[in-house]
């Protein structure tokens, strides 16, 4: 099975917090610890810009070029990455940690790393409704909180899996014209990610009553993600390298 990294220096936005503070050297460090201690029974496959690709040449990686165009969401090259790549693989986070084979039930043809439900960005989905999109896009309909965290995706329907992105393509659509349009959401960069990307997979899998496999209910200790808080824990790890400094 194909394991998929996402790497982007393009995408930094938000408030201040640990995910917008740490250098770039230091997220590169955690995206090539991820693709060394990945079990080497996965093909390993880095997606990303072509001049990043000597940051990852020395990996043992197959390196796909990722498209050159401005981001709407924070997750838009994962989608862009399912949208290159057929057949059965995961994509997972640069700052998650696979230690042994994650396993997927054969009847799931796609999955996440867990769910939860979000006041935040309950919060922009009642904006994005404010704004008509439940009108045009079906699915944004209802009063639901719950987010799919995309640390990991899994796919194995090409089918399904192209429903999703064009679905997906249309929410960003919705959300450029009518709403980044009016409130300059991406110029203020303020991060809106959680709403068309997490929250707009819950709800379009809902909709045509899809259920997802959840990572983090089945393989729990297969897997460690550094995600929000915990983002700079092996910083200690990082700056006993050379030439590196850990902030902006």
């Amino acid at each position: 099975m194909k394991l998929v990294w996402t790497y982007s220096d393009r995408f930094k936005k938000g408030s201040w917090n640990k995910n917008t503070l740490a250098s770039h050297k230091y997220i590169q460090f955690l995206f090539k610890k991820s693709i060394k201690e990945a079990p080497s029974l996965y093909e390993k496959v880095v997606f990303t810009d072509v001049y990043n690709f000597p940051l990852f040449q020395d990996l043992n990686v197959k390196l796909i070029p990722a498209p050159k165009k401005e981001f709407i969401f924070l997750d838009d090259l994962k989608f862009d990455a399912a949208e290159t790549i057929d057949g059965e693989f995961i994509i997972t986070d640069g700052d998650l940690f696979i230690k042994k084979e994650l396993k997927v039930p054969s009847d799931f043809k796609i999955g996440f790393e867990c769910k939860l439900e979000c006041e935040n960005t309950f919060k922009m989905k009642l904006l994005m409704q404010k704004e008509g999109i439940d009108n045009e896009l079906n699915y944004w309909k209802g009063k639901s909180k719950f987010i799919n965290n995309l640390g990991l995706m899994y796919f194995n329907d090409d089918s399904l899996k192209n429903k999703l992105i064009k679905e997906y393509r249309n929410t960003q659509l919705f959300f450029s014209s009518f709403i980044d349009k009016k409130y300059k959401i991406n110029k203020r960069e303020v991060l809106f990610g959680s709403a068309g990307c997490c929250m707009f997979t819950y709800q379009f899998l809902d909709s045509i009553d899809i259920t997802p496999f959840y990572f983090l209910d089945n393989n729990f200790n297969n897997f460690d993600h550094l995600g929000g808080p915990r983002k700079l824990e092996l910083l200690d790890q990082f700056s006993n390298l050379k030439d590196t400094r850990p902030f902006i």
